[in-house]
């Protein structure tokens, strides 16, 4: 195996012999530099993590990007809004699962939830957080009733009710709904279904 010291000549890999697969790096001293390829690969096994504090500080970031184009920004821009949607569906539909959860003694587990439209909105359309319907995995399809006042509502309960209607919120102050929309979520696949269709009930 050949390495790479201080003071020696390396031999190009472009010569009889050389394997650059077979070329390790010395340690580094405290405060080294790395360049070129070394840097690349380096780079790649240990990528920048930014931890929430640093993200919490508008003025840091600010700092940070103050060199950046306008491109640049709104790409970051639409990285993280695209990252943060992901996110509010993935959390929504394990709230779903939760809420809706079917005993398999009790009947036939719930598949998919289908959400219609609330135009009674003084700043435009929502889904209708009253309005459920269920779609059983028997082909069945029922209006979720059971939705109770807090005075009847266990704490754990409530909790999912609150991030249910929460996130329903959020995600369609995200991706505004146009009224006789439907959504539907899958539970098994997290997949969001938007539709202009009637309701299959």
């Amino acid at each position: 195996m050949t390495s790479i010291e201080v003071g020696v000549t390396r031999t190009p890999a472009t010569q009889p012999g050389a394997n650059p697969a077979s070329i390790t790096m010395p340690p580094l001293a405290p405060n080294a530099v790395i360049t070129g390829a070394a840097h690349r690969s380096a780079a790649k096994e240990t990528p920048v993590r930014l931890g929430p504090g640093f993200l919490a500080d508008t003025d840091a970031v600010r700092q940070v990007i103050a060199h950046w184009t306008q491109a640049q920004v709104s790409a970051l821009a639409s990285v993280l809004l695209a990252e943060s949607g992901k996110r509010r569906e993935s959390q929504f539909v394990d709230v779903l699962r939760a809420l809706f959860f079917v005993h398999p003694a009790e009947g036939a587990p719930v598949v998919r939830v289908e959400f219609v439209t609330n135009a009674d909105y003084e700043d435009g359309v929502y889904w209708d957080e009253d309005t459920v319907y269920l779609h059983h995995a028997d082909g069945t399809v029922a209006e979720f009733g059971d939705f109770t006042g807090p005075e009847d509502e266990d704490a754990e309960y409530a909790a999912l009710d609150d991030m249910f209607r929460e996130l329903l919120t959020d995600i369609a102050a995200e991706d505004r709904p146009q009224h006789g929309d439907h959504l539907i979520v899958d539970l098994a696949t997290g997949q969001f279904e938007q539709t202009g269709r009637d309701c299959l009930v």
